[in-house]
């Protein structure tokens, strides 16, 4: 045992002690040669090589190490020898890898970057397993403590950029995408701003190549031996251990280092190639018969241990390492999404590969586009893909997207500089540069676009002013761009965090006001008509809100849905119509859109939006899920916690009907939503009945589903729904109202029972009139100023003819109109028996009540068409003389009931309220005004339930003014308020209501009075939200003063009081009785005054008080709402009942003349009117003859300005040829005189005249131009003028000043000649007296005498002096010649 433990120690020492020594002086250089011959030119068969090898290490006694580092040498030159790898393999384990870490410890010692071939080598036997990487990882530099730590740094300085770059509000340079630099078109050299951040400026610069300088890496050395070795392994095509080591050096980032990325995509590349080849364009040369180039081999290292189906995979593998450096390779991503879109469109792809895909997505191609700028060739590749995901797919890609760019410094970094470019561009937004900042903004957005889309909505949210600037700049915007944008915006509505609600907790945040307004414009103009066209995505914003009314009744979002339906669809529904809108509406198309009251399918403007509206609402399902939820969520409103005070609730209540109302509007103008909502029956039922079937069984409110019923269900077909309607109610209904008048009230509209003759006459007579104003000599001045005159001829020949086919359409529309209602009403006089079929069972009051409550009432407040429906049916039941019918009695109701109406109605409904009560009250005042009306239309009135006892006129009249007291109680504690304080809620729809009815109520001044002081109570408690409300009726009421009644002789208090108010004390009433008393005598007073004024004075008028509005020229003789009747009084004495009756009668008299005496005066002053229009039209003439006669006086002094301008012509040419004549010899003198005496012989009988024998032209302008040979003087001689050369240089400063002395002298003139002209118009004026103005003789004559003072008379004109020649010519030609030899002799 002793023996063997010896041994064995023996040899362990051995092992680990001893040293193997060879020697080194034995050594040939012959061995060595010889081992590097074989080595370079090794081939055949490894052990044939491995035993030559030892023969020559043996035999030359060569150093085993020396040998192997030999063939690791040899090996770095020859990286892809099998021979080599295979020796290399043979060798011991721990050796070569001691080797090479020996060769990199030594380059590390010298400061040298180890070559490339030695990484590459090493990467070679990494992948065929003779080294581990671990084995190699010691000797290399730097420590991976040491890349940590640069790593960190290199964030540290991107996390600052960043944060300057967000605190830098002030851009100390310019950006790269401002309005300035796009519009800028002039100046010096034009200043280039810098590049945005990109991918190249986040990520480590690598020095040039063949620069002789290393590599820079994050850890700030010269070197870093282990990314090398990384790149190598990539080159190598050893994917598989070049993924491990990426993953372990992923927290310092290593896939960024630029030795990295490129070796990555470079194996990217040669994975993607085979495959990308077959689905290139590649393809499109063999299809033409051109051969395609031979593909070059991209890496002599094969790619191991990869089967074909796994090279997918593989590629999302390596690209899910290389994450947003993607950038770097444009080509590679292109070919990427390519092949990508190319796999995933397959449907064999297995569902991992696609999961796969979606990933890569998110992680790797969006942030990559982040990296990148302004390349919308990729922005469209990638759409292509993104097309096959589904929208909730693509909005979870899009969140990831944001998240990694908030993640990553770098990508942070870019986002933050293209928000700031962004608002930057919105700052300088205007009208004149939208397609300039479209075009920077579209460049912005195909690389960030979530960072800009942002940015837009935050300013849009902010400034309601830039929403239709903005949405005309996203023209030039890609699919893509679209499809982000949608998703942000559905991000900012579906935002938990954000406030939707004002501090108030009612009114909409304006904010979420803002961006509705912002999409319902957005989402009409961007529609698309092909699948590629760039379009919002509809569907998702329609779901998003269809979840948010599910959840929640009261859900904002419901804002967001009226403003896209009434956008999108054109469909317009307003509480504040005007009085031809609202009796448009009971017309046909045309009235409705001549009247401005049209649909969405009559506006070309949205007729595409429409479509796309449609189309998405049928495509996602959502038409029956959205009319069910706005149908019932006026009942679902009370259990909102959103809405959390009365207001609130309030004015979302009138939000969602009026949604509600334009959504079914949206159904019944688009009958192909009706395909999805209920599928076809065989049963032999219409597709409408199955579908109003359909929507019962959801407990909708009646108004609500014979709304939409109406527009579906075709009034023939009623009998088809009585089933139906039957059961939607209790049984108790049907004993006191039929269900046939109960279908008929419901399924009728205005249309067929109401048509306004005198909006049709209107509408036609101003076609009628617009076809006249077309005048013939007009339209040849238009002709004749054009450039193209038949185009304009064409265009006003079209117009003319569209004028007179509009006009004839109306008038066909009105005849169809009233023939439909004839037939319509023929129907309900045939069925009007068998609405008294339930007599037996109830009495005229039970089924009064019930008419109210379940038809009147309910449909009233649905819109102000339907108030006027209501109405207008009530007055074609009164006029269809129906024994069923208390007249009284519902008009009692309709006046009881508004007290309720008032203290629980929303704003909108109370304005409704207010147009149905006007139409009643105003039918009633036609018949308190004219007896004869009342006993035609009226004969059946009567009080008693019976029928019997008809109501005179007189008592009508004192029922009328006493439910104008109730009604003045009423408004008065509404607006007054009780017990002195006020409700803001009942005060704004009592103002409401009188708004409506301001020309029908108040009309007693009892009433009137009770008003103002209710006005003045609500005035003192100083509620700011009501001040402006009250302050604007409160003037429109004294505006209608002067239609204002005197009371009827008092009733006794019995008979004015309300059943459900309190009795007034004893001490406020007489109060009350005593003010009217004294405002009745100061009106009588008032009224005597002005009669005697009159009697006095009977040329000078005063204004006649403002006449009261007939009713009846728009709104013919029918029935509409809102009266109580009050109890009938006790019974009195005839005697004193007779007195009244006749005070009455008197009073009415009275009033009547008073009207017919104003209606007379009213006459005169329209007359007068008309006069003064006459005058006005011939001042207008005159004053258009003195222009024309100041335009003529201007050409006379022009043309005196040109004569005057020849005559110092001629003058300064007589001056220069008498200078040159002072130049000139003897010789030329004696021609002078020879020229003289020429002029001075008589001239012949035939020979024309000296003045005209200058010949003159006459220009376009008609002014007269001297011949230009010769020139006239007044003297009758002929002037040949000199050259203009010759005047240039004989031009002396005496000349100079004569021409200035010569202008200043002809302005002289002219300012004489002006004052002249004005004398003489002032004297004519004055001597003119004024229209109607009487001027006695006398002051006539002072006139005249003053007049001329000022203008004295002008004297006898004289003939004109004779010209006296001047010194030359005195001196004559003798004396010219003394001269010019004097002149000599002094030279």
């Amino acid at each position: 045992m002793d023996v063997f433990n010896k041994k064995q120690v023996r040899i362990n020492t051995k092992n680990l002690y001893m040293q193997k020594k060879v020697n080194l002086l034995r050594e040939e250089s012959e061995g060595f040669s010889k081992i590097l011959t074989f080595l370079t030119s090794a081939h055949g068969e490894i052990d044939a090589a491995e035993q030559h090898l030892q023969a020559l290490t043996g035999y030359f006694d060569l150093d085993p190490n020396r040998v192997l580092d030999l063939t690791l040498d040899c090996f770095e030159r020859q990286p892809t020898s099998s021979v080599l790898l295979g020796l290399l393999r043979r060798a011991p384990a721990h050796h070569v890898p001691q080797l090479l870490g020996f060769k990199f410890a030594a380059y590390q010692r010298d400061s040298e970057m180890a070559p490339h071939s030695l990484f590459v080598a090493a990467a070679q036997l990494i992948k065929h397993g003779v080294v581990a990487t671990h084995a190699l990882f010691p000797h290399m530099v730097p420590q991976d403590a040491d890349l940590a730590t640069a790593h960190q740094a290199h964030l540290a300085d991107l996390q600052l950029q960043c944060k300057k770059l967000s605190e830098n509000t002030v851009m100390s340079t310019p950006p790269t995408m401002t309005l300035a630099a796009a519009t800028a078109q002039h100046g010096p050299t034009p200043v280039i701003p810098p590049p945005p951040p990109t991918i190249w400026n986040i990520l480590p610069t690598p020095t040039a190549p063949g620069s002789g300088a290393a590599t820079t890496s994050p850890t700030g050395s010269t070197q870093n031996q282990k990314y090398h070795l990384l790149a190598a392994l990539f080159e190598v095509g050893d994917w598989a251990n070049g993924l491990e080591m990426l993953r372990l050096y992923e927290h310092v980032a290593a896939y960024s280092d630029p030795i990295v990325y490129p070796a990555v995509a470079g194996l990217v590349t040669r994975l993607v190639e085979p495959l990308y080849r077959p689905i290139s364009l590649a393809k499109l040369t063999e299809a033409v018969g051109v051969a395609p180039a031979p593909a070059k081999p991209l890496s002599p290292f094969p790619v191991l241990n990869l089967a074909p189906a796994d090279v997918p995979m593989c590629i999302l593998e390596l690209l899910a390492q290389l994450r947003h450096v993607l950038a770097t390779d444009s080509v590679l991503f292109s070919k990427c999404v390519r092949l990508f879109r190319h796999i995933y469109a397959q449907k064999s792809t297995p569902p991992q590969l696609k999961l796969a895909i979606e990933n890569a997505v998110g992680e790797v191609f969006l942030p990559s586009m982040s990296a990148l700028y302004c390349n919308v060739a990729l922005s469209s590749e990638l759409w292509e893909l993104l097309r096959l995901f589904s929208q909730s797919l693509r909005c979870s890609l899009y969140t990831e997207w944001r998240t990694t760019c908030s993640s990553h410094p770098g990508l942070e970094l870019i986002a933050i500089n293209a928000s700031r470019e962004c608002r930057a561009i919105l700052k300088r937004l205007s009208k004149d540069h939208v397609r300039q900042a479209g075009r920077l903004l579209a460049k912005g957005m195909h690389n960030s676009p979530l960072v800009i889309s942002d940015a837009l909505l935050d300013q849009i949210e902010s400034y309601d002013n830039m929403i239709p600037l903005v949405v005309d700049s996203l023209k030039f915007l890609t699919p893509f761009d679209f499809d982000v944008i949608s998703s942000v915006i559905l991000a900012h509505l579906g935002d938990p965090n954000r406030e939707f609600y004002r501090d108030d907790g009612a009114t909409v945040a304006v904010w979420l006001q803002n961006l509705s307004s912002f999409l319902g414009i957005l989402y009409r103009k961007y529609t698309p008509q092909l699948h590629h066209t760039a379009s919002l995505e509809l569907s998702a914003l329609l779901q998003l809100i269809l979840n948010a009314l599910r959840d929640d009744a009261g859900s904002p979002l419901l804002l967001v849905l009226k403003d896209l339906i009434a956008s999108m669809s054109g469909v317009e529904q307003t509480e504040n119509m005007t009085e031809a809108q609202l009796l448009g509406s009971a017309g046909g198309p045309l009235l409705l859109e001549e009247t401005a009251f049209q649909s969405g399918n009559q506006n070309k403007s949205v007729k595409k939006s429409n479509v796309r509206l449609v189309s998405a609402l049928n495509d996602g399902h959502f038409t029956v899920p959205l009319f069910v939820l706005l149908a019932q969520g006026r009942h679902r409103l009370i259990y909102s916690e959103a809405l959390a005070s009365q207001r609130g609730m309030s004015d979302f209540f009138d939000r969602c009907h009026h949604t509600t109302m334009i959504y079914i509007e949206l159904l019944a103008s688009n009958k192909s939503l009706w395909g999805g909502i209920s599928p076809p029956d065989h049963s032999g039922e219409p597709h409408n009945i199955l579908f109003f079937s359909d929507l019962v069984q959801y407990k909708i409110d009646p108004e609500i589903l014979f709304q939409m019923a109406r527009t579906n269900v075709v009034f023939a077909d009623r009998a088809k729904l009585y089933p139906l309607v039957r059961a939607m109610f209790d049984q108790t209904i049907w004993a006191h109202m039929s269900v046939e008048f109960f279908t008929a009230f419901w399924l009728l509209s205005v249309q067929d029972i109401f048509v306004p003759v005198e909006l049709y006459k209107i509408e036609t007579e101003k076609k009628k009139k617009e076809h006249a104003a077309f005048d013939d000599s007009k339209d040849a001045k238009e002709v004749k100023e054009a450039r193209d005159q038949a185009a304009v001829l064409a265009k006003r020949k079209k117009e003319k003819e569209k004028l007179l086919s509009v006009f004839h359409k109306l008038e066909g529309e009105l005849v169809a109109q009233q023939a439909h209602t004839a037939a319509i009403t023929a129907l309900l006089k045939e069925e009007s028996a068998q609405w008294a079929s339930v007599f037996p069972t109830t009495t005229r009051s039970h089924m009064l009540g019930m008419l109210l409550e379940r038809c009147v009432f309910p449909r009233l407040v649905c819109s102000p068409v339907d108030a006027l429906f209501c109405s207008k049916f009530m007055s074609h039941l009164q006029s269809m003389r129906l024994p069923w019918l208390w007249s009284l009695e519902y008009y009692s109701r309709i006046i009881r009931s508004v007290q309720g109406q008032v203290f629980s109605a929303t704003e909108n409904e109370a304005s409704r309220l207010g147009r149905f009560l006007h139409d009643t009250l105003a039918q009633m005042q036609r018949w308190v005004d004219s007896d004869k009306l009342y006993a035609q239309e009226c004969a059946g009135f009567s009080e008693a339930e019976s029928g019997q006892g008809k109501c005179t006129h007189a008592r009508f009249v004192e029922l009328v003014q006493q439910w104008h007291g109730q009604l003045a109680k009423v408004f008065f504690a509404a607006i007054g308020g009780v017990n002195g304080e006020i409700n803001p809620g009942r005060c704004r729809n009592g103002i409401r209501i009188l708004n409506q009815t301001i020309r029908s109520f108040p009309r007693w001044k009892s009433s009137a009075l009770k008003i103002l002081e209710a006005l003045k109570l609500s005035d003192d408690a100083d509620i700011s939200d009501l001040k402006a409300l009250t302050s604007s009726y409160h003037a429109a009421l004294k505006a209608e003063s002067s239609t204002w009644i005197n009371d009827v002789a008092e009733a006794k208090p019995e008979a004015k009081k309300m059943v459900d108010d309190k009795p007034e004390k004893p001490e406020k009433a007489d109060k009350t009785a005593e003010k009217a008393e004294k405002q009745a005598e100061k009106e009588k007073e008032k009224e005597k005054a002005t009669k005697r004024d009159r009697e006095e004075a009977p040329d000078e008028r005063a204004d006649a008080k403002r006449p009261r509005r007939d009713e009846s020229t728009l709104n013919p003789p029918q029935e509409t709402n809102t009266a109580r009747l009050s109890p009938v009084p006790p019974e009195k004495k005839p005697e004193e009942a007779k007195d009244k009756r006749d005070e009455l009668e008197k009073r009415l008299r009275h009033e009547k003349e008073q009207r017919q005496k104003e209606e007379k005066e009213r006459e005169e002053k329209e007359k007068e009117k008309e006069k003064e229009k006459e005058k006005e039209k011939e001042k207008e003439k005159e004053r258009e003859k003195e222009r024309e006669r100041e335009r003529e006086k201007e050409r006379e002094k022009e043309k005196r300005r040109e004569e005057r301008a020849h005559e110092k012509e001629t003058q300064q040419a007589a001056r220069d040829r008498d200078r040159d004549r002072d130049r000139s010899g003897p010789v030329e003198v004696k021609k002078e005189r020879a020229a003289a005496a020429a002029v001075a012989a008589p001239a012949p009988a035939d020979a024309p005249e000296p003045r005209k024998a200058a010949a003159q032209k006459e220009d376009r302008s008609g002014r007269l131009a001297a011949a230009p040979a010769e020139k006239v003087e007044r003297s009758g001689k002929i002037v040949t003028p000199a050259p203009a050369a010759a005047e240039k240089q004989d031009a002396k400063p005496e000349d100079d000043r004569a021409a200035r002395r010569d202008r200043k002298e002809d302005k002289a003139e002219d300012k004489k000649e002006d004052k002249k002209e004005e004398k003489k118009e002032d004297k004519k004026e004055e001597e003119k007296p004024e229209a109607g103005e009487l001027v006695s003789p006398a002051v006539g004559r002072r006139r005249q005498n003053f007049a001329n003072h000022l203008n004295p008379a002008p004297q006898r004109p004289q003939a004109p002096p004779t010209p006296q020649p001047n010194i030359r010519e005195r001196l004559g030609t003798a004396d010219r010649g003394r001269d010019y030899g004097r002149h000599q002799g002094r030279k």
